[in-house]
């Protein structure tokens, strides 16, 4: 009886507190500010586990096929969404299934396949026309801010170019554009044969995941894995890349960190930073690299290393598009465009110092 008498009694005994003086918290009431704070904390550890979690998923998938990996787990990990895949249940793969059903985005184009959805001719890499973005007024009442006002651009296949202008001018969030990451723009952009404005989000992320490479200024690596994991990363979210391990491995060694594999960022300098997630960039071998300030971080003799790298990857065919503050960077190029006043022009001290 004692077990349903206090359960009885409980409620009773509650009722008969008495209340805290104005002002107070009634009993059964939690404290708003230790509420908040409870909050804030659970938030806290999310965030900190956040790498942990993926790094166990991840260890976890490389015991699987990389197709199964692919179709288990086609969701991006927080803080990677974009580059290494897409929305959750619109991976590559029903991109794929989407092209052979005759979905948006025209004729399939096959990976490393620069021909055009009707003509059949070899286009360029990149096309932009008459690009425009505006942002809308700052204050009520206000004008609507350009940040372009209609970019023209074509970037030859096997062409490397350099991209120059101050802060502010849009030359991040233009990569963003060709890349695919940002849809909200006026004008027609091309990439690969693909008009992206008529691609869906699954097929925009097959897309970005087989044929274009993307490399950060503050590299985007996860701390929770090696150096050889995160090189795999685009294998784990997108639809599995073929032979994905030894080519993680041979990327390293390309970049000259074979015997970093093992190794996590924090045990690496800056320089081999950047070289990991160079690495990671050319895991599915994409015909188009993009570089945000890719040196940015980087003392002058470990950003000479990364640019010779850029001028052996241009001498191999692959279509380099990178953006910079650096001369040193431009002058690798065969081509270098500045962009100011909303449009881009041609810088011919630079251009072909290569």
């Amino acid at each position: 009886m004692a077990g349903p008498l206090s359960r009885r009694r409980g409620p009773a005994l509650r009722r008969a507190r008495p209340r805290r003086e104005a002002g107070g918290i009634p009993p059964g009431r939690r404290d708003p500010a230790r509420a908040a704070r409870a909050r804030r904390a659970a938030r806290a550890r999310a965030g900190a586990g956040r790498g942990r979690g993926v790094a166990a998923r991840f260890r976890q998938a490389r015991g699987e096929s990389a197709r199964a990996a692919g179709e288990r787990l086609r969701i991006g990990a927080p803080g990677l969404r974009g580059p290494f895949g897409g929305q959750p249940g619109t991976g590559p793969s029903r991109a794929r299934a989407a092209d052979r059903d005759g979905g948006a985005g025209g004729a399939r184009t096959r990976r490393g396949d620069l021909r055009g959805h009707r003509s059949g001719e070899t286009v360029s890499a990149i096309e932009l026309r008459a690009l425009r973005k505006r942002y809308p007024p700052r204050e009520p009442g206000g004008a609507p801010q350009d940040l372009w006002r209609g970019l023209e651009l074509t970037v030859g296949e096997g062409e490397f170019v350099a991209i120059e202008g101050q802060s502010g001018t849009g030359k991040s969030t233009l990569l963003h554009v060709v890349g695919g990451l940002d849809r909200a723009y006026e004008g027609e952009v091309l990439v690969l044969g693909e008009r992206l404005r008529g691609l869906s989000d699954a097929r925009l992320a097959a897309l970005r995941h087989a044929r274009i490479g993307f490399v950060f200024q503050s590299f985007n690596l996860l701390a929770e894995l090696t150096a050889l994991e995160n090189v795999l990363l685009p294998d784990y979210f997108g639809d599995g890349v073929p032979d994905a391990e030894r080519r993680a491995r041979e990327g390293l060694a390309r970049v000259g960190l074979a015997d970093k594999a093992s190794s996590r960022p924090m045990a690496l300098s800056g320089g081999e930073r950047q070289r990991v997630a160079i690495a990671r960039a050319l895991l599915s071998r994409p015909p188009l690299l993009l570089a945000d300030e890719p040196t940015g971080n980087l003392d002058a003799r470990t950003g000479e290393g990364i640019i010779d790298l850029f001028r052996e990857l241009h001498r191999d065919g692959m279509t380099l598009l990178v953006v910079t503050h650096e001369v040193r960077v431009s002058r690798a190029a065969s081509r270098v465009l500045v962009l100011r006043e909303g449009a881009l022009f041609p810088d011919p001290r630079l251009e072909g110092s290569a």
